[in-house]
């Protein structure tokens, strides 16, 4: 696996959460970071998940303050996601995945989500053919 690009939290001054989370993905490279029902990813590996989001996000043109919602299963790259958003600065909004169609509008509404981050099965869920919306 590649290093993992240079990642650095928005913002320098004090403890926000994005550098909590930084701090903790460095300190042991090798040690077993997560393990969701399909593997287990070391700091590093994580680490590097992280990066990739954040460069992915980055991508979209998201700006600082922007919302990110996720709406995921317990999965590995979903809290990717989710770390990448508070070291880069952006809000992350983590949707239930058991609320309803409806539930999931309203609150994508009232954060006024730029992205929202699905597995495909959830995705459907929020389709507008679904019928809960």
């Amino acid at each position: 696996m590649s290093p993992a690009p240079m990642l650095k939290p928005v913002h320098q001054a004090g403890a926000c959460l994005g550098q909590v989370l930084l701090d903790a993905l460095q300190r042991h490279p090798q040690r077993l970071a997560m393990v969701d029902d399909t593997r287990a990813v070391t700091y590093a590996q994580l680490l590097d998940l992280v990066a990739q989001a954040a460069q992915r996000l980055e991508a979209l043109g998201l700006r600082e303050g922007d919302v990110v919602a996720q709406l995921s299963g317990n999965r590995i790259e979903m809290f990717a996601v989710m770390a990448a958003a508070y070291i880069r600065g952006f809000c992350s909004v983590t949707l239930h995945p058991m609320a309803s169609a409806s539930d999931h509008w309203q609150t994508l509404q009232d954060c006024r989500a730029r992205v929202l981050i699905s597995e495909p099965a959830y995705a459907e869920k929020l389709s507008p053919d679904a019928g809960d919306c």
